[in-house]
């Protein structure tokens, strides 16, 4: 009998063991964290009403083109645009709330409310926008940590 039980408790420590570990990274793994710096890598609009609006463009960051969005950590924001050398900067309010992320700002004197679902992995943030209501199209956004 004994030669039969311990085979089972080795078993069972084992498995308790492995799905202890297996768990680690939701107790107290590290968490990500959307504070930082992030640069605009890839758009893409997909789904859109008309097909032929539909585009995927790889965007790169220089001196004349670069859009920039920084999150703080006293949950304001700033984004920075450069296009053709000149600088258009938004800064404002954001909040988190499970996956959607809401920005609150004034865009050229225009007060905006813009809701986004996103996902954050490693060094990459995406945001999806569905509600493109001028194309019809999901609109999508990878930024990079910088």
């Amino acid at each position: 009998m004994k030669a039969k039980i311990l085979p089972l408790i080795t078993s069972l420590t084992l498995i308790t063991l492995f799905t202890i570990s297996s768990c680690s990274d939701d107790d107290g793994g590290p968490t990500l964290s959307i504070v930082g710096t992030w640069v605009l890598i890839q758009n893409i609009e997909s789904n859109c009403d008309d097909p032929a609006d539909n585009f995927n463009e790889t965007l790169t960051c220089n001196a004349n083109d670069c859009i920039t969005l920084i999150f703080r950590s006293d949950n304001t924001f700033q984004t920075i645009e450069i296009e053709d050398g000149d600088t258009f900067t938004i800064s404002g309010s954001y909040s988190i709330n499970g996956n959607n992320l809401t920005f609150s700002g004034v865009d050229f004197g225009v007060p905006v409310n813009l809701t986004l679902s996103f996902t954050l992995e490693q060094d990459r943030l995406i945001t999806v926008d569905e509600n493109d209501p001028d194309l019809g199209c999901t609109f999508t956004s990878v930024f990079e940590r910088q």
